[in-house]
């Protein structure tokens, strides 16, 4: 299960460095750099307690929590993209597929949650805090490999337009209402010599 989910995971991390990152490398160097990244730690954890029972477990504990928290950065782009008629064209999923799929990937999310707030019970509050701001930080990542570049530029479209509609009424109306009445007394003179 060990090797199976370590290259589930090096295949996975080859796919987004390919496309969703736009990370440009030659294949073989973006093979070995992902390689690099799923089997060392691996390699590392296995030799390290090869001769120590109790620390292997406990590490196989905190990878498991490791691989649960990783899922959805693989998984949600991937239904994405196959619910996407865009990128798969005439290939894409049917709405009973999709509907079935999100359902499922909402239930393996769910039960990841519960069991990283299990692993955490009795963290201190500072680390529990700093697993919070990362979860926030983890879910902004997903949603962004989530949502299309068209939706993306639709909701900065509609904020910026939206906002600096907003500034130039204020501003207008600001124009309209002066915060001092005229006075002939306190405008400036113009003199020849200001024209020159």
């Amino acid at each position: 299960a060990g090797q199976a989910s370590t290259m589930v995971c090096t295949y996975a991390g080859q796919v987004i460095m390919g496309g969703c990152l736009q990370i440009e490398l030659a294949a073989w160097k973006r093979t070995a750099l992902t390689r690099l990244f799923a089997l060392g730690p691996a390699l590392a954890v296995g030799a390290s307690t090869i001769n120590n029972r109790g620390l292997f477990n406990n590490v196989n504990e905190y990878l498991n929590i490791l691989q649960s928290v990783q899922l959805p950065f693989a998984m949600l782009p991937a239904l994405h993209f196959a619910s996407s008629p865009k990128i798969l064209g005439m290939f894409v999923s049917g709405t009973a597929a999709t509907i079935v799929s999100y359902v499922l990937a909402i239930i393996v999310i769910v039960t990841n949650i519960v069991l990283v707030v299990q692993f955490i019970d009795g963290f201190p509050p500072a680390a529990v805090a700093a697993v919070a701001v990362y979860a926030v930080l983890y879910f902004v990542v997903c949603a962004r490999l989530m949502l299309s570049d068209d939706t993306l530029s639709n909701l900065r479209h509609y904020f910026v337009d939206h906002a600096s509609l907003q500034r130039s009424r204020t501003r207008d109306a600001e124009c309209q209402t002066p915060t001092q009445p005229l006075d002939a007394r306190r405008l400036p003179l113009s003199t020849p010599s200001d024209s020159v």
